[in-house]
């Protein structure tokens, strides 16, 4: 007996180092040995953080250095770093910002490659198809050539990739961020392209035009009058991004007539990687005349995904000639939303559309020629392989036209064997984005600025600026097509060069204000200019309320200080229920209705359109509202094929002018009977929500606004039911799980720079540390910091560490 309890005894402890040592698949998850993530040598314990840690200063010695390097952190964690030389200085760059940001930074860049199945499992293979698809990496691969043939970028892209690795170099297994030990995968060295890739997904996600299979569509059902109705190129009462009082000193291209020949009636299945509608932002600068100090003031608040860790790394880098301070990308080197001693800039969304799509005629199934111009051209094939987590490889083989990448075909999400939809993208030619952030970076004046602009490509991006003599400025930046009207809006005929890309507007001639009479400049992604400018781009889908909010304040306003910025960032005003609201309350049929529905009329009507957390009648409005929208467009989302629905903008429009009836009528649509069905429907709506709320629904938990951890099953890595205000078409622009992930504002004083700013989230990637979500609940209550652009390292006051990376002696 005794030998058989031995036995049980040691096949019971056999099972457990088994189950301790070896992952675990439960369906389609992939769990980490139990083992290794808890274990206290090396697991999750050693990723926690003291609240407040004694160490205050430590040394490094590398043997990759110039001369040596001084990292003082301050109050809020933001590390400064002195050096003697820029090479130095990135090299520093590369080894904080991966002290703090390394498991984030390698994940993006894997989302970036396509490479994200050879950690998580096939769950992913669709999104690493379709990243590979659409040349992402080959982008990459094209722009890295740019960053090293360049020699002030290939000095701050190298010295930056050797300190991440100087920082790698240093880490034992025990040190990896939390994430690698749950994913249960290894850190791998930095490179250029990894910098590359990050930069070029950053085109990826602000890629925001991109709906010619939708227009083709929704063109083909609806006919060319009720498609004009439904997604015109134009808005009643747009405000642009560029003053409307500016003249045009050039001419355009002098366009031939142009048709649309033919609509393809052959789309992708399940079309993947939309740009996410929303990825937006804010920027204006004022001019001293309009300012108390009588100097300008310039203001930034990206709009991105609420991410943790934060998408944004605060850094100051000095080093002789260099002298900045903002906000950087985790994996980039220099400061892309910032400050120096003599300017300032910032960056938003320009929603050009430099995503085109052709239908491609093959041969045959083989897909090895292609029909063009009257004959058939060869097609280049390009093997993918894809490693997957605990599978074989996957060989994914896509098809090079002259075009771009054919992303969707037989097979991936096409339908027809001989017909494929080759991408071309503005992204996929040769730049280097990094000499423009460099060249800001140390600028001096609006000549440096808009020479530093000659090297940007892509994204397009409107760049406020503002300078200590005075000047301010906006340029829409990016290197767009010389296009005749309506080329790329739908799907192009591929087998018809009249459809090519051949000429670019010079950058000279890009849409551009300075010092406008009006005393300000202001982009929030609206319609670049009004139509007289020279050159045909793709109207529609445009911001439409944002910017008339911020436009209107701006051109009010008088004395401006820093602390009028900051209300404006924070503005709450709901313009689009202020212009809609009113006509749908005197429109509403109100017989019969019960105490109930009066309450919440009569809550609407009692509203002041102010989107602020505690309030119901924004609740009320948006419910309502969503309801009407659907109800109106049904027919359109019911349409077989990719669809979208008109913009929020043209519905209100359409009702309040009663343009809308053609489309009513041809879907026999009674406008009284919708809005006021959509009006007692969204009631049980919101008393639904109320009984599983206990009665409390107010704005802010209505919206419910989180930030999410990169890999969105890490839920307790999260940051939940933040207490904010504001909404989607409002310059407070935050939403569900977006929104200023960045907000800063500089006033550019001579001699005396004031800059307040904050991050959504913290410093730090670590989830056990308390610099990972350190400023997300200020930021939610309107809170900012002011920054220390210290002089010298005498000059921080408040400093909790200092680092010094010193050169290895020999």
């Amino acid at each position: 007996m005794n030998w058989l309890r031995f036995f049980f005894a040691l096949a019971l402890c056999l099972a457990w180092v088994y189950f301790l040592s070896n992952p675990i698949s439960l369906g389609d998850t992939n769990i980490p040995p139990p083992g290794k993530i808890m274990s206290v040598n090396e697991g999750f314990w050693q990723n926690s953080e003291p609240v407040d840690s004694n160490e205050k200063s430590f040394e490094i010695t590398v043997d990759s250095l110039k001369g040596s390097v001084s990292v003082v952190y301050d109050s809020l964690n933001i590390p400064h770093i002195f050096a003697d030389n820029r090479y130095d200085m990135f090299f520093a760059q590369g080894y904080v910002t991966a002290r703090d940001r390394l498991w984030q930074m390698d994940f993006q860049v894997r989302g970036a490659a396509g490479r994200i199945s050879e950690i998580v499992g096939d769950v992913a293979l669709d999104y690493d198809r379709s990243i590979r698809r659409k040349g992402l990496p080959g982008s990459a691969e094209n722009a890295v050539q740019e960053l090293l043939s360049d020699p002030e970028t290939r000095e701050a892209v190298l010295a930056y990739t050797s300190g991440v690795n100087q920082y790698i170099s240093e880490l034992e297994e025990k040190d990896y961020p939390v994430e690698y030990k749950i994913l249960n995968y290894e850190p791998e060295n930095w490179s250029p392209l990894k910098t590359a890739l990050l930069l070029k997904m950053m085109a990826n996600d602000l890629a925001y035009r991109n709906n010619d299979f939708q227009y083709t569509n929704l063109y083909s059902k609806l006919g060319k009058d009720l498609f004009d109705l439904l997604y015109p190129d134009r808005m009643e009462n747009e405000d642009p991004v560029i003053n409307p009082d500016r003249k045009w000193d050039f001419e355009g291209y002098k366009y031939e007539s142009s048709t649309i020949d033919s609509l393809a009636e052959v789309y992708p299945k399940n079309m993947l990687d939309q740009p996410d509608k929303d990825n937006g932002s804010n920027n204006w600068a004022v001019s001293g005349s309009k300012t108390k100090s009588g100097y300008p003031i310039l203001a930034n608040d990206p709009h991105l995904k609420l991410r943790l860790p934060a998408i944004w790394y605060m850094v100051h880098l000095k080093s002789p000639g260099y002298d900045v301070m903002g906000a950087s990308l985790p994996g980039a080197p220099t400061v892309i939303s910032g400050f120096n001693r003599d300017i300032s800039w910032g960056v938003t969304n320009a929603r050009r559309d430099l995503v085109d799509w052709y239908s491609i005629q093959f041969k045959n199934k083989e897909r090895k020629q292609y029909y063009h111009q009257g004959k058939y051209y060869p097609t280049r094939s390009k093997i993918e392989t894809i490693k997957i987590k605990g599978k074989d490889d996957f060989k994914d083989t896509v098809i090079y036209t002259h075009h771009g990448p054919v992303m969707y075909d037989q097979s991936f999400k096409g339908d027809s064997t001989r017909i494929g939809f080759a991408m071309k993208w503005i992204a996929h030619e040769k730049s280097n984005e990094l000499k423009t952030f460099l060249g800001l970076n140390s600028a001096e004046n609006y000549d440096d600025y808009r020479e530093s602009l000659e090297h940007y490509i892509s994204p397009a991006q409107n760049f406020v600026f503002a300078s200590t003599n005075g000047d301010i400025a906006m340029t829409i930046q990016g290197k767009f097509p010389v296009k005749f009207p309506e080329q790329g809006k739908f799907i192009m005929d591929g087998t018809s060069s009249i459809y090519d890309w051949s000429e670019y507007i010079p950058m000279e001639y890009n849409a551009s204000s300075l010092n406008p009479d009006r005393g300000f400049v202001s982009s929030a992604n609206q319609v670049p200019t009004t139509p007289d400018y020279p050159y045909w781009y793709l109207g529609g889908d445009f911001e439409y309320y944002r910017n008339r909010v911020i436009n209107d304040k701006l051109s009010s306003m008088e004395e401006i200080t820093i602390e009028d910025m900051k209300e404006l960032q924070k503005n709450n005003l709901d313009l689009k229920a202020r212009e809609i609201l009113p006509w749908l309350l005197d429109t509403l049929d109100q017989s019969g209705f019960n105490e109930r529905q009066l309450e919440v009329y009569n809550t609407l009507k009692e509203w002041n359109f102010m989107a602020d957390p505690e309030k119901v009648a924004p609740v009320y409005f948006d419910i309502w509202y969503d309801t009407l929208d659907d109800m109106i467009w049904k027919p359109i989302k019911n349409f077989e094929g990719p669809t979208k629905m008109p913009e929020y903008g043209v519905i209100s429009s359409l009702l309040i002018n009663g343009t809308i009836e053609p489309y009513l009528d041809t879907f026999n649509i009674s406008l009284g009977d919708s809005i006021r069905e959509s009006f007692i429907r969204s009631i049980a709506v919101i008393d639904t929500l109320r009984s599983q709320r206990n009665d409390s629904l107010t704005w802010a938990s209505y919206k419910d606004t989180y930030a999410e951890h990169l890999v969105p099953m890490f839920k307790s890595f999260n940051e939940e039911h933040l207490n904010i205000g504001g909404g989607k078409n409002i310059v407070n622009a935050t939403s569900e799980n977006h929104g200023p992930a960045w907000r800063m504002i500089v006033s550019l004083e001579p001699g005396n720079i004031e800059a307040y700013a904050i991050i959504a989230g913290g410093q730090s990637g670590n989830p056990g540390s308390v610099r990972y979500n350190q400023y997300i609940r200020d930021w939610a209550q309107g809170k900012y910091y002011r920054l220390n652009f210290a002089e010298t390292e005498e000059n921080l006051i408040g400093k909790t560490l200092k680092l010094d990376i010193k050169q290895e002696t020999k």
